[in-house]
């Protein structure tokens, strides 16, 4: 079906630490201090960003991933897109 395995252990590891209803949750807006609070565990903190983004329950292990990289790529300043931009 071409889903990656690191991505079905990710939602498992979800489900396991946030029960199903992590399921149930719509699109969530995160806020810049959110962002900031988040990538500051993984750079500041030394954590892993799996288990940060696990910790916080985000859909996607590969969303503060995403979101480190736009840091460091704009001078360590958090980046928040405009919805429809």
């Amino acid at each position: 079906y071409g889903v990656n395995i690191a991505n079905i252990n990710y939602l498992v590891s979800l489900i396991k630490m946030h029960g199903l209803s992590i399921l149930d949750k719509p699109y969530a807006h995160y806020s810049k201090e959110f962002k900031e609070q988040a990538i500051k565990r993984v750079l500041l903190g030394n954590e892993a960003i799996n288990a940060v983004a696990l910790d916080l329950g985000l859909a996607s292990r590969g969303m503060l991933g995403n979101w480190v990289r736009s840091c460091k790529e704009n001078g360590y300043n958090v980046v928040i897109k405009k919805n429809g931009l």
